[in-house]
């Protein structure tokens, strides 16, 4: 049996184009067949386990090697199946490896970037000073569904990015709202088991720009879930030692809609307590308590579970307290916790070079009030306004204009040439703040001004937002802001910041304490 078994091994495996990584099949005691493969210096083996009644075990068992990259959470034999048929067995076996696969390549491309680190500037100097972890850990980040908002877009990029930077192995969770009218419950386990954990797609149809940007520069991602029993089947899957949930309007229900628990690790086991559950600049985005009675009660129980808590906005830590029972820690948006060259080099030369030094218009809900607003500014510097996407800025863009530039690279650049910046967006703020431009924030009541007067009252521009024109001191607004204190403000805020990180996500596997829960100082 076994050796027939042996024949058949093989050949699925040369079928399923694994056949350059299978080093060979041999036979253990007797008892079980044993598949090894090697990628790229990661080995591991498969026990193929027979029983009497001929069905077979299978597991997972890493291999001795000099890569850090870990086949299994504890680097232990892990079960993958029992009581299954050699077919069967040896598809599940099949997707593992192309599993594997794409982390060992995710892996290697993070190093990478580890490396590139030492001639880039340093995060901050805390981050420098840190002791590198022991292991990287594998961290699931989970943010708001994908939409075809730049901000959104950037925020978990560099969620991603800072991660690697630290010396971990992040991957996006793809978490998506259902269509509507379907059963995101229809495939059941059995069907997910041959659905590949990683995807280069990170959603379906046409294109979105920011879904162009996350495939290039937010990889890997994980296959898409539909619902919360979805994610809960298969979470266990990836071997998270932790998950990190945000940034952005992750815990503000008119956002998050019916997937809200999964903002708290809903979808984590009651009794898991070897994932790490960590909040990273969540926000409610709004200063008022917008939850329910239920929704309310939900989150009080499931952030008990969280090892650490930080919020975007000063407010919202009033709000844990209030209403959900633990403390929270103050941190910024994370797409200021990377240095400004970095965002400058994703962009094309031409990019930064076409339009600079004009009045760069970001405007997410535009009204007659704001244009006049632009319009005042382009004639006092005598300058002209564009929109992020390079055409001439109006009240309504002109449709498919072939000569729009769309990209988040685009956008970011439109930023960075600018000579000042008149925005709506609250990351339109943080990009105007990080590349030093001098702006205008034209506050966004509809979608939560929190999030401005925060922002801005940790640089000490409080000066700078505004809700209507007829309160500008145009002449005001064009003095000079003294951008060496706000970058002294970044570097000390960026350095307490990736402190919280750094000590959330510290890998002491013998620690039996979470010394940031609720009650504890953080």
């Amino acid at each position: 049996m076994l050796e027939e078994y042996s024949n058949r091994i093989e050949i699925f495996l040369r079928a399923a184009g694994l056949q350059p990584h299978l080093v060979k099949v041999w036979t253990y005691d007797n008892a079980c067949l044993v598949a090894d493969l090697n990628y790229k210096g990661v080995r591991f083996g498969f026990d193929f386990t027979p029983s009497e009644n001929g069905l077979l075990t299978l597991d997972i068992s890493p291999r001795r090697y000099k890569s850090a990259f870990r086949v299994t959470a504890n680097g232990r034999k892990k079960r993958l199946a029992q009581g299954v048929s050699l077919d069967r067995a040896l598809k599940v076996a099949r997707t593992k490896t192309r599993q594997l696969i794409s982390e060992i390549d995710g892996y290697i491309e993070s190093r990478r970037s580890l490396s590139a680190v030492a001639n880039a500037p340093q995060l901050s100097a805390r981050a420098e000073a840190a002791p590198k972890p022991s292991k990287p850990l594998k961290v699931g980040v989970l943010t708001l569904p994908p939409r075809t908002n730049f901000g959104g877009a950037l925020q978990a990029h560099a969620v991603m990015e800072v991660l690697r930077r630290l010396g971990h192995a992040p991957v996006l969770i793809n978490r998506q709202h259902p269509a509507p009218d379907t059963d995101p419950d229809a495939a059941g386990s059995a069907q997910d088991a041959e659905i590949p954990l990683l995807t280069t797609s990170f959603a379906a149809g046409k294109k979105a720009p920011t879904f162009l940007f996350t495939e290039k520069y937010t990889s890997p991602i994980t296959r898409p879930f539909y619902s919360p029993a979805q994610l809960s089947r298969n979470v266990g899957r990836y071997d998270f030692d932790a998950i990190v949930v945000g940034s952005d309007q992750v815990w503000r229900p008119q956002y998050a809609r019916n997937i809200l628990s999964d903002f708290f690790c809903g979808f984590l086991p009651e009794d898991d307590s070897r994932t790490k559950r960590i909040s990273y600049a969540a926000s409610f985005g709004a200063p008022d308590w917008e939850f329910d009675a239920e929704q309310t009660r939900m989150a009080a129980h499931l952030i008990k579970k969280f090892d650490a808590v930080s919020v975007r906005e000063d407010g919202a830590v009033e709000l844990c307290r209030n209403h959900l029972g633990v403390d929270a820690q103050h941190v910024l948006d994370p797409t200021l916790l990377l240095p400004a060259d970095h965002y400058a080099k994703l962009c094309l030369p031409k990019q930064l070079s076409s339009n600079s030094g004009q009045v760069t218009a970001y405007i997410l809900d535009t009204s007659s009030d704001k244009t006049r607003v632009i319009n005042a500014v382009s004639r006092k510097l005598s300058v002209k306004a564009y929109s992020t996407d390079g055409l001439r800025y109006t009240a309504k863009a002109p449709a498919n204009d072939a000569k729009a530039d769309m990209t988040v690279e685009g956008w970011l650049a439109a930023f960075h040439k600018a000579a000042f910046v008149v925005t709506d967006s609250f990351h339109g703020c943080v990009f105007s703040i990080l590349f030093n431009k001098p702006f205008i924030a034209y506050g966004n009541p509809a979608r939560g001004m929190a999030r401005f007067t925060s922002l801005l009252k940790m640089f000490g521009l409080e000066d700078r937002l505004v809700v209507k024109s007829s309160e500008i001191d145009l002449d005001q607004m064009l003095q000079p802001i003294d951008w060496n204190a706000v970058n002294g403000r970044l570097e000390k805020l960026r350095g307490q910041s990736l402190g919280f990180l750094i000590a959330a996500l510290g890998d002491d596997d013998k620690a039996t304490e979470r010394p940031l829960l609720a009650g504890a100082s953080a």
